[in-house]
């Protein structure tokens, strides 16, 4: 298969991919060795039921990667809400070890997905720079998607997504706040609700977005939110 169409194939696939093939590894994926700013989980705290654990690298040796839900652990950062990212050294010395990122583009983390032919092989994540100094809560903004195949293997396939933290604004009323995901109602937030709104939305009545790629570790099918006042009973 050429460059061009193994290219096209692979783009074809990410944009049809729901969340779950989009972050499966393939049967006989292995799992690598953690660098010092890599993400080693992510962990997933849903509504009902238990933690679910996606493991992106392996901690080395007399150092462990948490696999709970936890504010207290002294390893995450926060995805959103819901969905913490780990890591094998404490959050401080994680900070301590990067610059600060800048205002208006400076990449804070990188993603990197290969495939091979429609198959997730590999996964791994990195902070890049540091977002500690931000004085409001943040939001990983998407910024830019590269891919390329990896060395003479045209069936090995690279795709690299880079985020940039920002800070919330304020948005106003009945406006967009961000997206859901339709399997746990997670939300990702693009901006902040006043004191009587909350960012809601209802899964009968809320209009669907296809195939968004926009958001740190999910993609595929999304509900959208609205500054709605907060007497309203939320679904999820």
């Amino acid at each position: 298969m050429s460059k061009i169409l193994f290219f096209v194939a692979v783009a074809s696939f990410l944009s049809s991919a729901s969340a779950d093939r989009y972050l499966k590894r393939s049967e006989d994926s292995e799992i690598s060795i953690c660098s010092e700013f890599d993400i080693c989980n992510l962990v997933h705290n849903p509504h009902w039921g238990i933690n679910t654990v996606e493991k992106l690298c392996k901690c080395p040796e007399e150092t462990f990667c948490p696999a709970t839900f936890s504010n207290d652990d002294g390893k995450s950062l926060q995805v959103n809400v819901r969905t913490q990212m780990k890591f094998c050294s404490h959050v401080n010395d994680i900070h301590a070890g990067l610059k600060p990122c800048k205002d208006g583009g400076d990449t804070a983390i990188e993603v990197r997905t290969i495939y091979h032919i429609d198959q997730v092989k590999n996964i791994s994540a990195k902070l890049l720079c540091s977002c500690e100094h931000k004085q409001k809560p943040i939001y990983w903004k998407y910024q830019s998607r590269v891919g390329k195949t990896v060395t003479e293997d045209e069936d090995l396939f690279e795709i690299v997504d880079n985020f940039e933290c920002i800070e919330l604004r304020k948005c106003n009323a009945n406006e967009f706040c961000g997206f859901a995901r339709l399997d746990y109602g997670f939300l990702f937030q693009r901006c902040s609700c006043d004191t009587i709104h909350d960012c809601l939305y209802y899964p009968e009545e809320t209009e669907v977005e296809e195939d968004v790629e926009s958001e740190l570790f999910y993609s595929g099918h999304m509900y959208k939110s609205r500054c709605i006042k907060n007497e309203t009973i939320e679904f999820w």
